[in-house]
């Protein structure tokens, strides 16, 4: 089974200072991913998302009030799991020679 480094560090942690940890589950990551994306213009990893989403659950259960600070160290980026979110963007084809027109008609003198 994987072990978090360090783990023994964050328990001791949490445990001196009061803190609680909670889970998050997997279709809480794409959420919290978009709900920033939208919210803050940041696309971070989903390890950070997790962090988002778990804040937000705290919140929802009175566990974290409305006026309790909270902050989030994200050191990723969600540009390295490009799979986490879909996108509908045209491809252009290869070699054509010409920029092809927008859609619709936009930009056209």
């Amino acid at each position: 089974m994987p072990k978090a480094l360090g783990d023994f560090l964050v328990l001791d942690a949490v445990r001196s200072t009061g803190g609680t940890a909670i889970a998050v589950t997997d279709d809480e990551l794409p959420a919290a991913q978009a709900a920033l994306a939208r919210d803050e213009g940041t696309w971070i990893c989903p390890e950070g998302a997790a962090c988002f989403a778990a804040v937000g659950r705290l919140r929802e259960s009175g566990w974290l009030s409305a006026t309790d600070e909270v902050v989030v160290l994200n050191t990723g980026t969600g540009l390295i799991y490009p799979d986490t979110v879909a996108v509908d963007v045209p491809i252009l084809p290869r070699n054509t020679g010409s920029i092809p027109p927008l859609a619709g008609g936009a930009g056209k003198e």
